[in-house]
């Protein structure tokens, strides 16, 4: 028989005491166990090197960080998004950080200044997405008393797609930093490929590295979308104006198609990057558009509509890519898509299956690929419905949001997949009549 306090002898003991007989500090600790507090919520900071890049890739995550109950921060330079999140009633703290230029007094202020901030946020945890933040992160929590970090990395990007000599010393620097501070912390990849190259240069320790697989699609929202059979076929370039996601490629190919009497019609999508070392100035894109018969259509937000126009999603990109949203998106409204065998890139395809793969910087290549498809229509359409079902077999934004609520959990902050809302269509769902690249810069493709 056990022993226990119901049983009728074991109150009448004459060793066990009252309640009130107790000393205070004894009847407060038999209260704490009994009743203890409430856990507090957990609170996140969310850093990036601009608004638009939390908005465009990680808006589900952060509405979904709010759902469980956590006090969610974001932080970096203010811009139109940084609003719509404050309007939402999610704060935003300024962090100025340059993406272009590197200064050191510039870049000791904004480490200065992101010290200042963790100091004043005290969050539990800080969760920075792309390479410069997460190094700067990392660098700030190497200071004691500094809350758990989470990195995602989003692609090597600029770093690793450009040969010249600046670049080259970067990486070198990223390497001898990224080994001191990187490997203490947990650290999110899009693609296995950025994972493999850190972890065997030394930046990722064991069992601190995590593949979550691009930043996702809201399935509802990018639903298949019917063809438009009449005119001829549009194929559409979707990304900010670099030369490394293959602008120069995909003009010449238009123009050489063209030549060769194609009936297809070519259209760039997205803006301009000022900001970005490897950015496309305005008149040089304008003239590539004019002798080659491609239209610009700038900055869309309307992406499901431009997806319904389009008969192929194109992307030659060079650049080094998480996994490009732009190309899940368009799979998920059922439409095939044309990328390099590159990083990020082609875990977006299945070659053959539910896209095709070229080589990267290859023009005749890319020239003879989307020959071969605009001229089977039947292809197009069994390769769009292939898109969509590896999409959701493996790319739902639901799966994303787990997999790094699972990293939190890691850190040691349990934190369960709550409810989707059910939500209106959202505005820009709509055809839009407007288009413009003075609109706010959205980055289309990670």
């Amino acid at each position: 028989m056990s022993r226990g306090s119901d049983l009728p002898f074991h109150r009448d003991l004459p060793h066990r005491k009252k309640p009130e007989d107790l000393p205070h500090w004894s009847r407060f600790l038999r209260h704490w166990r009994r009743n203890p507090a409430p856990t507090a919520a957990v609170k996140i900071l969310l850093l990036a090197n601009s608004d638009w890049f939390l908005h465009r890739f990680n808006g589900e995550l952060i509405r979904t960080l709010h759902r469980t109950g956590s006090e969610v921060v974001l932080a970096g330079p203010r811009g139109d998004y940084s609003r719509r999140f404050e309007a939402e009633g999610l704060p935003w703290r300024p962090w100025r950080v340059s993406r272009r230029r590197l200064l050191p007094w510039q870049e000791m202020s904004s480490l200065w200044q992101l010290r200042r901030l963790l100091r004043r946020e005290r969050p539990d945890v800080v969760h920075a997405f792309t390479l410069k933040t997460a190094l700067y992160s990392a660098a700030v929590c190497a200071l004691p008393r500094s809350p758990q970090l989470v990195c995602s990395i989003t692609g090597l990007g600029y770093l690793y797609a450009n040969h010249g000599l600046r670049a080259k010393l970067l990486r070198r620097l990223l390497l001898i930093l990224g080994r001191r501070l990187f490997p203490r912390h947990q650290m999110i990849f899009l693609n296995r490929d950025d994972f493999q190259e850190l972890r065997r240069a030394g930046l990722v320790a064991a069992g601190r590295g995590t593949v979550i697989g691009g930043s996702g699609v809201d399935l509802q929202r990018f639903s298949v979308q019917p063809w438009c059979d009449d005119g001829p076929p549009w194929v559409v370039l979707p990304a900010r104006m670099l030369h490394s996601k293959g602008i120069e490629d995909f003009v010449h190919a238009a123009a050489a198609l063209r030549d060769r009497g194609s009936n297809a019609r070519f259209a760039l999508v997205g803006d301009l990057d000022a900001d970005s070392p490897d950015g496309i100035a305005g008149p040089l894109l304008e003239d590539w558009c004019r002798r080659c018969g491609v239209e610009y259509w700038g900055f869309r937000d309307d992406m499901i509509g431009v997806y319904r126009r389009a008969a192929i999603v194109c992307l030659p990109s060079f650049y080094r890519e998480g996994v490009p949203t732009v190309l899940l998106e368009a799979a998920a409204c059922g439409r095939p898509v044309v990328t390099t065998d590159m990083p990020g890139c082609r875990d977006a395809v299945q070659d053959g299956v539910s896209g095709r793969l070229v080589p990267p910087r290859d023009t005749e290549a890319l020239e003879r690929v989307l020959a071969s498809l605009l001229a089977a229509p039947q292809d197009l359409r069994r390769m769009g419905q292939a898109a969509r079902r590896r999409v959701e077999e493996r790319f739902s934004v639901q799966r994303v949001v787990e997999a790094t609520l699972a990293v939190y959990r890691r850190c040691g902050f349990h934190m369960d997949m709550p409810e989707a809302p059910r939500l209106p269509p959202r505005p820009s769902d709509e055809p839009a009549t407007h288009m413009s690249h003075r609109q706010p810069r959205e980055d289309l493709s990670t």
